[in-house]
């Protein structure tokens, strides 16, 4: 590690498994993927998370030094205590002169501001568009909008997306590949209909496009870039690339669902290839990172209630919206803050009251870790119901913003088990004969990479 130059890439593949990438890397040996193994370092890692995994958890894992037992994060958007006693690494190089630029790492909101913050956009479940420089905020306008309206199922297009999607061109944020590649998208899909289910394949070309020319032009001395394409396919077509893992599938393996996966993964290994290049021409490591992995679970396709509308259902219960706030969080969490603890729990007394018709009641407490801030889960239904109840009073399901849908249970779910690979100057011989590593060590060894005690 002496001498090394202190810079570090890490590209957050999120939920990435070891046999996965060995899968990908024995059909396509000449991969971006499979120079890991030949000319840098290939490490099996783990998490040592308690209870259900979930990537906003394991991430601050990742790059706390500690695990969810002590961090205590156990959802998105949540109040963190534990950042002063356990920051992330990225404010430990800052606090040192150390230059960042973050996109869109788990967990990473609100933007830091300093001199040496020379990008910070946060993750797609930020409470608000914050982000730095300037132009990052109105992409990701664009970007939260469109994983609200998608969260559990894809959905159509709505107005105020193509009007943040046009600022977006017009400040020339967004540029003319990635507009093609929707184009190109979007016409497959009327085409097919089945092609609407690589939409989630669109995101990371233009979220990288983006955090790329920032990197090219502010070379920070450490950077992350997250993405999620890859573990969302992975959640609903395990079956279709590792069939041999159920015992009784709910649903025959796809072709289409499983060049699907495939092309989650080409899209990485091209993006990695870019990385690389870049790596080696400016002396920096590149990390290719998951947090966690993903592995065969048998479910099965069931009917589900989504929360689409706030405004509706506050409306109904009599709230007043100046005093409630939904938080973006992912399907099929529902995170609430309030103006007061007292609203909050008026709120909770009355999300609570609403009921199916055999009376239970559709919205459950998941967390309620401060005392504005609550995490509702909706109960799973057998059947679509028109009607839901309030105090034995019938009124429509629409009418509260809630709407039935498919959300398919998928194949593939969280795993401790994920992969660290690492390529640039002296990477071959880190770890030495180490082959496995415990994700919390992780945060001690990029202290290590910029010598900071």
């Amino acid at each position: 590690l002496d001498n090394m130059k202190n810079k570090l890439i890490i590209y957050e593949l999120n939920e990435l498994p070891r046999k996965l990438l060995n899968y990908y890397i024995r059909i396509k040996p000449y991969s971006n993927f499979s120079k890991f193994k030949e000319y840098g370092c290939d490490l099996n890692t783990y998490t040592t998370d308690v209870g259900e995994l979930h990537p906003w958890s394991t991430w601050p894992t990742f790059y706390r030094g500690v695990d969810n037992s002590i961090h205590k994060i156990t959802f998105l958007n949540q109040e963190r205590e534990i950042d002063k006693k356990y920051p992330p690494i990225w404010e430990i190089l800052l606090k040192q002169n150390f230059s960042i630029g973050i996109f869109g790492s788990l967990q990473s909101y609100p933007p830091l501001i300093d001199k040496n913050v020379k990008f910070y956009l946060p993750d797609t479940f930020a409470p608000n568009y914050d982000a730095h420089p300037k132009d990052l905020e109105t992409f990701q306008k664009f970007n939260l909008k469109i994983v609200s309206n998608n969260s559990g199922e894809i959905r159509s297009i709505r107005i105020l997306e193509i009007k943040y999607f046009l600022n977006c061109i017009l400040k020339k944020i967004i540029g003319f590949k990635s507009i093609a590649k929707i184009i190109i998208q979007i016409l497959k899909e009327k085409i097919n209909k089945k092609h609407s289910r690589r939409r989630s394949l669109i995101q990371p070309l233009l979220t990288f496009d983006i955090y790329y020319k920032n990197l090219k032009k502010y070379k920070p001395d450490f950077s992350t870039f997250f993405t999620n394409h890859l573990a969302g396919m992975m959640h609903y077509y395990w079956l279709d690339v590792f069939p041999n893992d159920f015992k009784n599938p709910y649903r025959k393996k796809s072709l289409f669902n499983k060049k699907s996966v495939i092309k989650a993964l080409d899209i990485a290994d091209k993006q990695i290839g870019l990385l690389m290049k870049f790596a080696e021409e400016n002396s920096y490591q590149l990390w290719v990172a998951s947090s966690m992995g993903q592995k065969a679970i048998e479910r099965i396709k069931k009917q589900k209630l989504f929360l689409r509308d706030f405004k509706k259902i506050l409306s109904i219960l009599k709230l007043d919206p100046q005093k409630y706030k939904q938080l973006p969080s992912m399907y099929p969490d529902i995170n609430i803050e309030s103006n007061t603890k007292e609203n909050l729990e008026v709120l909770t007394k009355k999300f609570l009251e609403i009921q199916f018709p055999n009376k239970t009641s559709i919205f459950k407490i998941r967390y309620k870790k401060n005392l504005k801030q609550i995490n509702f889960i909706i109960n799973a239904c057998d059947k679509k119901e028109d009607f839901l109840f309030i105090k034995d009073k019938k009124i429509s399901t629409n009418s509260l913003g809630l709407e039935f849908g498919y959300d398919d249970q998928g194949t593939g779910y969280h795993s401790p088990n994920g992969v660290l690979l690492i390529h640039g100057r002296n990477s071959k011989n880190i770890f030495g004969k180490i082959k496995n590593i415990d994700t919390k060590d992780i945060y001690g060894l990029i202290k290590k990479i910029f010598e900071i005690k």
